[in-house]
């Protein structure tokens, strides 16, 4: 884990990118920079829980349900 990033951490996206659904997968853009990031089905589903304000346990525990 990242220094200082506990299972207690809150995280939420960041507000300065915009994203898609691609089915199961998404895709980020950084709106600054103008990068794109693709993520998979994995990545696809924490970022969906991090448009709201949630703990590293809660992400953690909704991957291991699923």
């Amino acid at each position: 884990m990242l220094a200082g990033l506990g299972l207690s951490s809150r995280l939420t996206a960041a507000r300065d990118q915009v994203s898609c659904d691609l089915g199961s997968e998404a895709a980020i853009l950084q709106i600054a920079s103008g990068i794109y990031y693709g993520l998979n089905p994995v990545g696809a589903c924490i970022w969906a829980l991090l448009q709201q304000p949630r703990t590293v346990r809660e992400i953690r525990d909704t991957l291991l349900t699923e």
